[in-house]
């Protein structure tokens, strides 16, 4: 905000200043007049004028100070902190040759004309250096050498200095207080007002130059300043009130360059950016791909962005100042807007809800609609958004898709019965053909010859090999119809991996290898004891299918604190990079030269990994190709089980992993 003073404008009319310097003369002039004339009035209230005179210019130079040093923590200006320490320091000297007056107490040495003509003219030569030094100072010049603490150790060091050489040279200093003539004094004075002029003159051709139009009032006092240097040399009354006008409008000058014009760029400043914010949200919203509908707290439309016409079908004109509700609303849905959209402080907001809007040609859209607040500068509510979007299609392709789901789950369900009735009506005569297979084996229906008995062994063979095959089908279709039943129970761990591992011990020395089984003792471990063996059975049986002859195989126990873990480690054939992620798949072989060479259906591990899930536990691999393989699961101590269907997700886990 502008702040109002004596002088607005940056430029005064040369007529009004040269008024106000006669106006300042005349009043100095007929005070002296008034006071040196006859009478008994000459003594003391000339004492006292010109005490106040003094003081007032002390007053603007020490508030020229402040201003300047208050500024200088918002704004950055070294010329006018300069200027500002200047005054410093010239408030000092005037304030020292108050003190020094012979009217005064004594002021540290015995006061005197003399004493007093010394910090006069000090102040004056003081402040015409220094106007002429601060014309070559600009807003960042030496900011090491033009700053806070240097130019306040100078301005102590400079007043300091003086007044020891008051002190100690008092016999030395000028030999007579007389203006009335051309004395030594009036000499300095007409060259400090030389100098001052030439300070002036350079400060028009520096405002020429610069443009800085908001230095014309300190250009103002620099010529009253000189005007009253002059004039105290014949007239001291009037002198000192120019040299007081001086100061005022040097005061004015530094403070408009130094506290209003920044102030009112950063206005202009912030204004602009608040128009380009303002712009740009304005165009955000007019082009955003979602329609967006303001309306006020009355349910009038005030705006309408382009994607909203688009979508509905209006334009902006058509529904400026329209019910919102009558024209989008179905009559049906007027209190969805509304609906749970204002929280427990009572402030509106909605969260993205699906609902349903009409066009214009009133046609019914599926949309996402969200409700945001307009907000005023004090945070309250005076409008709202409605930013909506076209999900018509979307919801076309969600029922679509449902629809594709419930097929795909009957199709599932199909093939689960499929695969569960298929594979007991193959396993129903497989039983009598291996008690068959038996019998002739034995002998027991007759003598046969050794070629009738290999070729017996290789059908009993395979037909194991169709039985298991049977009995892995039938576990994966358990699992996907959810009806794989787990009896769960304390169980030594110890026990059931010593036993899994006796019983492969003849397929592996049928093979020549060594099947090696190192245990720590482990507790009890809550399991379904037939499952966690056909885990243990399956895992070193796929040992001993990869590993060549004479190949060594470890099965390895342990435990730690919460877990139990089972480690079936070979020196097989070992499996390469990139097929590890293949692992207990459903169906998945490795390669299909292992699927000639090595066979297998490929469920296994797709069965190993269920049981050990649902045991709560994990299983994995590791394996280096050409060197061997570790298969190795964990499970816990102790499992609670959920009361659920045991999971039909086989085939989902696998499209998930892919």
């Amino acid at each position: 905000m502008k702040k109002a003073h004596a002088f607005k404008d940056s430029e005064i009319n040369h007529v009004k200043l040269l008024s106000i310097l006669v106006t300042v003369f005349l009043i100095g002039y007929f005070l002296q007049k008034t006071i040196d004339g006859p009478g008994n009035l000459q003594e003391l209230p000339g004492e006292y004028l010109e005490m106040t005179a003094q003081l007032l210019t002390v007053f603007v130079s020490l508030s020229i100070f402040s201003i300047t040093w208050i500024a200088s923590d918002r704004n950055t200006d070294n010329h006018s902190l300069f200027l500002g320490f200047t005054f410093l320091i010239v408030g000092f000297f005037n304030l020292f040759y108050i003190f020094s007056n012979p009217s005064m107490p004594a002021f540290f040495t015995p006061n005197s004309d003399n004493k007093a003509a010394f910090f006069l003219i000090g102040s004056r030569t003081v402040l015409a250096t220094l106007f002429l030094a601060s014309v070559y100072i600009y807003k960042e010049t030496s900011p090491k050498l033009i700053n806070k603490f240097v130019l306040m150790l100078f301005s102590l060091a400079i007043s300091v200095i003086s007044m020891t050489f008051a002190i100690i040279y008092k016999d030395s200093l000028f030999m007579i207080y007389d203006f009335s003539g051309f004395s030594r004094s009036s000499f300095y004075f007409i060259i400090i007002a030389a100098v001052i002029s030439l300070a002036g003159y350079l400060y028009a051709k520096r405002i020429k130059k610069t443009g800085e139009k908001d230095q014309i009032f300190l250009i103002y006092g620099i010529v009253i300043v000189f005007v009253s240097s002059v004039v105290f040399l014949f007239f001291e009354y009037s002198g000192s009130f120019l040299m007081v006008t001086g100061y005022y409008f040097i005061y004015f000058g530094l403070y408009r360059s130094s506290v209003e014009l920044p102030y009112e760029r950063l206005a202009r400043a912030e204004e602009r950016l608040y128009q380009a914010a303002q712009e740009n949200y304005n165009n955000l919203i007019e082009n955003a791909n979602d329609a967006i509908i303001a309306t006020d707290l009355e349910n009038t439309i005030t705006g309408w962005n382009k994607a909203a016409e688009k979508l509905f079908g209006w334009t902006a004109p058509e529904v400026s100042g329209k019910i919102y509700s009558k024209i989008l609303v179905p009559d049906n849905l007027i209190e969805d807007r509304y609906k749970n959209n204002k929280n427990p402080l009572g402030e509106i907001s909605s969260p993205t809800m699906e609902t349903i809007r009409l066009r214009k040609d009133g046609t019914k859209i599926d949309v996402s609609l969200t409700i945001s607040p307009i907000l005023n500068e004090d945070k309250k509510v005076i409008g709202l958004f409605d930013i909506i979007r076209d999900i018509t299609q979307h919801i076309q392709a969600e029922e679509k898709l449902k629809k594709a789901n419930i097929e795909l789950k009957k199709a599932d369900e199909l093939k689960s019965q499929f695969l569960s009735v298929v594979s007991h009506e193959m396993r129903t005569p497989i039983t009598p053909i291996n008690a068959q297979l038996q019998l002739m084996l034995t002998e027991y229906l007759g003598k046969i010859t050794d070629k009738q008995k290999n070729s017996l062994e290789m059908i009993k063979r395979n037909t194991e090999r169709l039985d298991r095959f049977i009995g892995e089908v039938l576990d994966i279709s358990k699992f996907e119809a959810g009806v794989m039943k787990f009896e769960f129970a304390p169980e030594n761990m110890n026990k059931i991996v010593g036993n899994a591992v006796e019983i492969m011990k003849i397929q592996a020395l049928n093979k020549n290898l060594e099947l090696l089984f190192k245990e720590d003792k482990v507790p009890e471990v809550v399991i379904d004891k037939d499952r966690i063996t056909q885990v243990i059975m399956d895992l070193i049986n796929n040992a001993i299918k990869f590993t060549d002859t004479g190949g060594v195989i470890e099965v390895e126990l342990s435990g730690d604190i919460d877990h139990a873990i089972v480690k079936v480690k070979d020196n097989g054939i070992g499996i390469k990079n990139e097929d590890m992620e293949m692992l207990f798949r459903p169906f998945q072989q490795l390669d299909s030269s292992y699927g000639r060479k090595y066979g297998g259906s490929g469920l296994g591990l797709a069965i190993c990994k269920r049981i050990i899930s649902f045991h709560g536990g994990k299983i994995w691999a590791q394996s280096e190709f050409g060197k061997g393989s570790t298969f190795q699961f964990r499970i816990p101590y102790t499992h609670k089980v959920k009361d659920e269907k045991n999971g039909s997700i086989l085939f989902e886990e696998s499209i998930k992993e892919t």
